[in-house]
């Protein structure tokens, strides 16, 4: 389950929660996390100049991230520390978003950053994300910011 909220031109906010992982220094964890980011997205306009679809945030994006993950909901791990642990990431991570014209979404995000525990070792390392799903909401098209002229006048 994910939500993406627009706040200015090629900024937005999103959140979402599913299966995660995480992998850093103390150790590793995968369960069900939830996910926070600030997104800035760096290619739109190349895209739309391209002629490729941006609909639904389709671009690459760099975002302030926060993920956070909790023992009872672990499926695997092998951390030291209580069963009610939670564990935290904060970074930076560079992610690819596509929503294609059927609603078929996929999302993709690399970064790097510090781990905090409560209950669990406090340490730094690697981020990755992939999840997959369907837009359940109207996608709007992204009309491009100039007027392309066609024909004679």
């Amino acid at each position: 389950m994910s939500y993406e909220l627009g706040l200015f031109r090629n900024v937005s906010v999103s959140s979402s929660f599913g299966p995660a992982i995480a992998t850093y220094s103390e150790g590793y964890t995968f369960g069900f996390a939830w996910h926070t980011r600030l997104r800035y997205y760096l290619n739109f306009k190349r895209r739309i100049d391209k002629r490729k679809n941006v609909t639904g945030n389709s671009g690459d994006y760099i975002s302030a991230a926060r993920s956070v993950f909790w023992g009872p909901l672990e499926i695997s791990g092998n951390l030291d520390g209580p069963n009610d642990f939670a564990l935290a990431f904060y970074g930076g991570v560079y992610g690819i978003q596509r929503t294609y014209p059927k609603g078929f979404n996929f999302n993709a995000e690399l970064g790097l950053g510090t781990y905090r525990g409560d209950g669990v070792s406090n340490g730094y390392g690697p981020f990755f994300n992939f999840t997959f799903g369907w837009v359940a909401t109207k996608r709007k098209n992204r009309k491009p910011a100039f007027k392309i002229k066609t024909g004679s006048n």
